[in-house]
């Protein structure tokens, strides 16, 4: 990052690192200064967007309706997603920031296949690829959504709670990856969450199925109901750029 705008990111990220910490425990959320702790040179841009604070507050502290017995706070990750100056985050680049390890161990973060190498990508050529993600926050609930599993997705829309919606595929690759690198474990080893994407005109994009190999971005029919694929669901909330 320039300097000036290196600055600038610097006190914006720390000032929102403080207001995360009273509301959060670190390990639920994913804030500007965790990017640069976990990836050290990149060139963020200093338009970081704000969460509207009193709404986020009273939404944290709703009962969570996905797991009996908590607050939205305690089982919900927060997110924020940069954007990088000079080139977009789309699937190549979270590829590059997570790329193929030469030993895989039970830490390693990376991805089941690439868009390069000799094993490429099912949808290398769909569109979902060069698509670019827009900075903002995700409250997210990490998992398939309670009860979403083993149906079709127009059944398992009818599982997400009042204010949520389906996210994009790069948001929920986004949740994996921040989540696993922030807490040090992978996120849903055994089952799959549907997206909003498509891989291609029929396959909506799953995203999940985080072991060993890597984290898993495959597809699936709307009217295939497997058992371990679930619905993902992120909370909407309000926020503005700074």
């Amino acid at each position: 990052m320039e300097k000036t705008a290196a600055k600038k990111y610097q006190e914006i990220a720390e000032r929102t690192e403080e207001k995360l910490r009273k509301l959060l425990s670190p390990q639920n959320f994913f804030g500007p200064l965790d990017w640069l702790e976990h990836h050290p040179g990149l060139r963020l841009s200093a338009k970081i967007a704000e969460p509207d604070w009193i709404d986020l507050e009273k939404k944290l502290s709703q009962r969570c309706r996905l797991s009996q017995g908590s607050t939205v706070g305690e089982r919900y990750f927060f997110f924020f997603v940069p954007e990088i100056i000079g080139a977009p985050l789309n699937l190549e680049r979270w590829q590059k920031l997570y790329p193929r390890p030469k030993e895989k161990n039970e830490t390693t973060i990376h991805f089941r296949s690439y868009l390069d190498g000799q094993y490429r990508c099912w949808y290398c050529r769909s569109t979902f690829v060069s698509k670019g993600q827009v900075s903002r926050w995700h409250l997210a609930y990490p998992y398939p959504v309670t009860g979403s599993h083993g149906r079709s997705y127009d059944d398992q829309r009818q599982y997400l709670p009042f204010e949520h919606e389906v996210p994009a595929a790069l948001d929920a690759v986004a949740m994996h990856l921040l989540y696993s690198t922030k807490n040090k474990h992978r996120l849903n080893e055994y089952f799959l969450g549907r997206t909003s994407d498509f891989g291609d005109p029929f396959q909506r994009l799953t995203v999940g199925r985080f072991g060993p190999n890597g984290l898993c971005v495959n597809g699936l029919d709307d009217d295939d109901s497997e058992l371990e694929v679930g619905l993902f669901g992120f909370k909407k909330i309000k926020q503005s750029l700074q």
